[in-house]
C-alpha cells in the first residue's frame, strides 16, 4: 500500500538531508527505494489508468509496428531496468485485479 508521508515526505526529507550531510551512500539507497517504487507501482498502475481511458473513450490503441494509435504504456526511465518487478516486494499487482466498471484490464 503506497503511504504518501513515508515515501513523498519522509524519505525525499532524508534524501535532502543526507545529500547536504555528504552521506551518498544513504542517498543512493534512499533513491533506490523511491525508484523502486516509481518503476513497479506507480508507472505499471497508469498503464492500466492509461489503457482503460483510451478504450473508454473508444481510441485507437497503439500497437508496436502493427498500428499507430494513442500509447497506452506510460514512459520509463532507464533507471528502471534495473528492476525486476516481478521480483520487487510490494509491487503492483494491480494488472490481475478487476477494475470494477471497466472491467478486466484493457477491455
Amino acid at each position: 500500500m503506497f503511504n504518501f508521508q513515508f515515501l513523498v515526505l519522509d524519505l525525499l526529507k532524508d534524501v535532502a538531508e543526507d545529500a547536504q550531510a555528504g552521506n551518498s551512500d544513504a542517498v543512493a539507497n534512499l533513491l533506490n527505494i523511491v525508484n523502486s517504487y516509481r518503476c513497479c507501482n506507480g508507472l505499471p498502475d497508469l498503464d492500466i489508468i492509461w489503457l482503460d481511458s483510451a478504450n473508454s473513450a473508444h481510441l485507437q490503441i497503439e500497437i508496436e509496428g502493427v498500428t499507430s494509435g494513442v500509447v497506452t504504456r506510460a514512459a520509463r526511465p532507464a533507471t528502471c531496468s534495473a528492476f525486476d518487478c516481478t521480483k520487487t516486494p510490494g509491487a503492483s499487482t494491480c494488472a490481475s485485479e478487476d477494475n470494477g466498471s471497466f472491467g478486466a484490464r484493457g477491455q
